[in-house]
């Protein structure tokens, strides 16, 4: 809106809102205010307030006007004002400003806050230089760090190769003291009865007397050098260089006896191969002898020197002893003199590099262990430190494993095909037993003692328990050892037999085995106590049963399986019916009598049961109590399976351990069903901590016992419809 005024006054308002500012700064109405306030970003706004008559000709000066300091805002009392009036004359002014005038915007702002817009474009320009010449320089420190520190590398490495390089020097000159010592000890003979006229100097005195003043002046530079070895702090390299030292004192000595007398000596014996192969030659006294025609304590303390290197020096000082001490080992393992089945760098990888180097072949290796007496485990480490030193002469963990099992499996296990006319099931099965079960067992227990986990008391048997399953279409047979701290841990199960058919036929496939349980009655000189562990479908398998088990009948029982009859009720007088029609066939009697009041079911079919009666619960109060219990229970573990819908036994176990019961239970509303079936939880969740890997105590029977009955009791009592089903009632007194 644009409100048109007239000439004279229109230049008067001009000359006061750009020159004259006698006028005050006033704020006449909040909103235009805040409007101007936001497009100029918190600059003052003035407003020359004009008090307007109807004529338009006349101008009055403003009445009762109170000013405070224009911050942000302004307080203006004006008497017979109307608001209207204001907002016009503030229309006009800016009408004025932005036509009239035609006054620049930012020329009008400079001009207000005495700003020049050259010093402002200066200024940023500066502020921009500033700024990157900030980042330049952090850029060139830096790039100053990186380089230092690659120059850091670069000289330890230097220092590192230099090192290894007097290591060699000192090695190469112990090896040069060799040879002499060769000569002069074992090959140079003095013959007093010889006239020294009438002897020639031999051809090789010369060639002897270079190599001794060879390293004699290899000793002197080596000694000289800045390369301080007991800067080291090994012990071993400062007694091998005092040893070098007072070598060189007597190779003088011995010079100058040659050169004195050269013709009281006599020219060895050429050798074949002499020149090219100095490695071979063995000095005299204590001949080197193969790795295979030491003796154990010999082989062992080879092994062991390198193995006590590794653990007893600086990583600096470890690198150089390990490197001499593996060429010794190598010398004393090779057939040849040294071995060249490691190359020597000049500077030891810190990772595994075999590129160029012939490692032991797995027989070789696998007899290298045996010889020294080295168990797998051991040599793994032992392979694992050689190769970071890059000095691995062992052959691939994984052909050495091969070669080690199979010579283990066909010294203790062999195969063999049962007929068919002979196997129940009708076809030929092969099957895998141990062929020296006393064998197998008393390394098992030698093993345990020399580990110090057998617990076997004075005058104390040792208990050897029977364990079978049938899994995986597989029929398992093993033993395991109760004298230790975790009897039932699959660690302890020692496999004596497996073939791949129904349980039907264990005693015609494991006929052999039982045959050499039945003659250990000692192992390792204790007397031994065997006891049979397994599910009912095992040990009545074993023994042989009189009771209701339709689906698993009696082995000694020819009668034909009955038709299952699905949706029938299972009844104490129809088990009396069935085992009645299983003992028609019976040839011989069973081992044993098992009630139908000891027949039990797992853990994890009484939870479904319990489970059921909760999920008709939560049903009854409602469809969210439902997603409450499957988002609880995905909390505590348990998952169904993806195509059968149901929990597992693992699941099962995350649903009962610890507060996993009152974790199910507690969100629903309280109610006697609810207490029911918290209870029935907690007993099946204090039932389940007894299935330990361990021997029950006594205490921990009876606990067991009064458990087991309260449980029963329980189920009897809220739960009989599943005790039925899950054949958990009492049916009479148990047998003895």
């Amino acid at each position: 809106m644009c409100f048109q005024l007239p000439p004279e006054l229109l230049s008067e308002l001009a000359n006061a809102f750009c020159f004259d500012f006698r006028w005050s700064v006033l704020r006449v109405s909040s909103s235009i205010f805040d409007h101007f306030l936001a497009k100029r970003q918190q600059k003052i706004l003035k407003i020359v307030y004009l008090k307007v008559h109807q004529s338009h000709e006349q101008r009055k000066e403003p009445e009762n006007i109170r000013l405070s300091n224009f911050r942000n805002e302004i307080s203006l009392t004006m008497s017979n004002v109307p608001i209207h009036e204001a907002v016009v004359a503030a229309h006009a002014l800016i009408s004025v400003h932005t036509v009239v005038r035609q006054m620049p915007k930012r020329k009008l702002l400079s001009k207000i806050n005495a700003r020049n817009s050259t010093q402002k474009r200066q200024q940023k320009r500066e502020e921009r230089k500033a700024q990157t010449e900030r980042a330049r320089q952090a850029y060139l420190a830096k790039k100053t760090v990186q380089q230092q520190q690659i120059d850091q590398e670069e000289g330890e490495a230097e220092t590192e190769q230099q090192e290894m390089d007097q290591a060699e020097q000192v090695e190469e000159t112990y090896d040069h003291a060799m040879d002499f010592d060769y000569h002069l000890e074992n090959d140079v003979q003095m013959s007093p009865n010889l006239d020294i006229d009438d002897q020639q100097p031999p051809a090789w005195a010369a060639t002897a007397e270079a190599g001794v003043q060879c390293a004699i002046q290899t000793m002197e530079v080596s000694t000289q050098t800045d390369w301080n070895i007991h800067a080291l702090g090994n012990s071993a390299l400062c007694e091998a260089n005092f040893k070098l030292q007072r070598r060189v004192a007597q190779l003088r000595q011995q010079l100058a006896e040659l050169q004195r007398a050269p013709s009281l000596v006599r020219e060895p014996e050429k050798r074949p191969n002499d020149d090219d192969d100095k490695e071979n030659r063995t000095p005299r006294g204590r001949p080197k002898k193969r790795f295979a025609e030491k003796k154990g304590s010999a082989q062992r303390a080879d092994i062991c020197q390198l193995t006590s290197v590794l653990n007893q020096h600086s990583p600096r000082s470890k690198r150089l002893l390990a490197g001499a001490i593996v060429r010794r080992l190598s010398r004393s393992i090779s057939p040849a003199g040294r071995m060249k089945l490691i190359s020597t760098p000049k500077s030891v990888p810190r990772k595994r590099n075999s590129s160029g180097q012939q490692r032991l072949s797995a027989w070789d290796d696998v007899r290298l262990c045996q010889s020294v007496g080295i168990v797998p485990d051991q040599r793994r480490r032992l392979k694992h430190e050689l190769g970071l030193l890059g000095r691995d002469f062992f052959a691939t963990s994984q052909s050495f494993m091969d070669e080690y099992r199979g010579l283990f499996n066909g010294e203790v296990y062999a195969t063999r095909r049962i007929d068919a006319d002979r196997f129940p099931s009708g076809q030929s099965t092969v099957v895998l037993s141990c062929t020296n079960v006393a064998g197998v067992l008393t390394e098992r227990v030698k093993r345990l003692r020399a580990s110090n986990k057998l617990r076997v008391l004075p005058g104390n048997a040792l208990k050897l328990c029977l364990a079978g399953d049938f899994g995986g279409n597989f029929m398992k047979l093993g033993f395991l050892i109760g004298n230790v701290a975790t009897p039932g841990a699959a660690s302890n199960f020692t496999l004596l037999g497996c073939y791949r058919e129904t349980s039907a036929g264990i005693r015609v496939a494991f006929a052999d085995v039982a045959r050499q349980l039945a003659d250990i009655c000692e192992i390792d000189g204790l007397s031994t106590q065997f006891f049979l562990t397994g599910d009912l479908m095992f040990i009545s398998k074993i023994f042989g049963h009189r009771g209701a088990a339709s689906a698993n009948p009696c082995f000694c029982c020819e009668a034909k399986n009955l038709p299952s009859e699905p949706g029938r009720q299972r009844t104490l007088e129809r088990m009396r019916q069935q085992a009645a029609q299983f003992q028609e066939g019976v040839q011989n009697g069973p081992s044993m009598t098992i009630p139908p009041s000891l027949h039990i079911v797992a853990c994890q079919g009484v939870f479904f049961g319990i489970f059921k009666e909760l999920r008709h619960l939560c049903t009854r109060h409602g469809t969210e109590y439902e997603e409450q219990l499957e988002m609880r229970l995905r909390a505590l573990g348990a998952y169904k399976n993806a195509w059968y819908q149901e929990y597992s036994g693992y699941h099962v176990r995350n649903i009962l351990r610890g507060g996993g019961p009152m974790h199910v239970t507690e969100f629903l509303p309280q109610s006697p069903r609810r207490d029911n079936i918290l209870m029935a939880l907690e007993l099946l969740a204090k039932l389940q901590s007894f299935a330990v890997a361990d021997l029950l105590s006594a205490d921990q029977i009876a606990d067991f016992r009064a458990t087991a009955d309260q449980f029963r009791v329980h189920m009897l009592e809220h739960f009989r419809r599943h005790c039925f089903d899950f054949k958990i009632s009492s049916f009479g007194p148990p047998c003895p």
